[in-house]
């Protein structure tokens, strides 16, 4: 006998430079908003490409002191959109073993690796924070969120470049169609809008240096227009009932 079996997207949950949660940015999605901004930051000054899509501080609001302490930027989004998709789903009631995580990133915690390097360097050993490790590694996201839902089904993190988050929901498939899963919550991380990102993405000529660099807001070109061609109605009609950002992957 052949039993079929059916994979359901239960529950989404996003953090992205154009919104705090799922709704938020996939509303301004369609209406074609652009999260594309001048980086403000002293450290983009010299660089030569100074546009960037930055996510608001007030997207991490929900998350408590030692979260924010303990946790790369990174690892951050992962927590705050995991949850909201945790929510959204109607946090299940399965067999913690039976449910896993799986967050991928190209990058993990750079900006924790870049400023403990700093501080290493200008302090020394011992001022380095014993929570580095846990900040860097590219698997803490997962880590993390498996144990905030208490998921004993694993905690896997694919590493494919700009394919990890899409990797992510296939590996949650796999998952579940092989039996090894009956919720998992999958999506992809990333925070690396850095010097050191923004430089070497501009030498392999990837990022666009269409802006003035001036520090006043002015620019020849606007860079919401680099990334918005499609027409917003247009986006907005293509919309399909329950359409979104998938995150939480289910046996139906």
């Amino acid at each position: 006998m052949t039993v079929s079996m059916r994979v359901a997207v239960t529950g989404m949950g996003a953090v992205t430079p154009v919104g705090t949660d799922a709704e938020s940015s996939w509303t301004a999605l369609v209406s074609g908003t652009s999260g594309i901004a001048r980086v403000t930051a002293d450290w983009a000054d010299d660089l030569p490409v100074r546009i960037a899509g930055e996510v608001a501080s007030a997207a991490v609001d929900s998350l408590s002191v030692r979260e924010l302490r303990r946790m790369d930027r990174a690892e951050h989004f992962a927590l705050v959109a995991g949850r909201e998709a945790w929510a959204a789903a109607g946090a299940p009631a399965a067999d913690p073993d039976r449910i896993a995580v799986v967050v991928g990133t190209a990058i993990g915690g750079l900006n924790t690796t870049i400023a403990q390097q700093h501080i290493l360097d200008e302090s020394g050993p011992r001022r380095v924070s014993p929570h580095t490790v846990t900040m860097m590694m590219a698997n803490g996201a997962a880590a993390w969120l498996s144990m905030d839902i208490h998921a004993r089904g694993g905690a896997r993190t694919p590493v494919s470049a700009c394919a990890s988050g899409s990797e992510a929901i296939m590996m949650a498939r796999e998952m579940i169609l092989s039996g090894a899963a009956d919720v998992v919550v999958a999506g992809g991380t990333e925070a690396c809008v850095t010097a050191l990102t923004l430089a070497s993405l501009a030498q392999t000529r990837a990022l666009s240096r269409r802006d003035s660099g001036r520090r006043d807001g002015g620019m020849r070109h606007r860079p919401h227009a680099r990334v918005t061609g499609a027409d917003p109605g247009t986006l907005a009609s293509r919309r399909r009932p329950g359409d979104g950002v998938p995150a939480v992957r289910r046996r139906a």
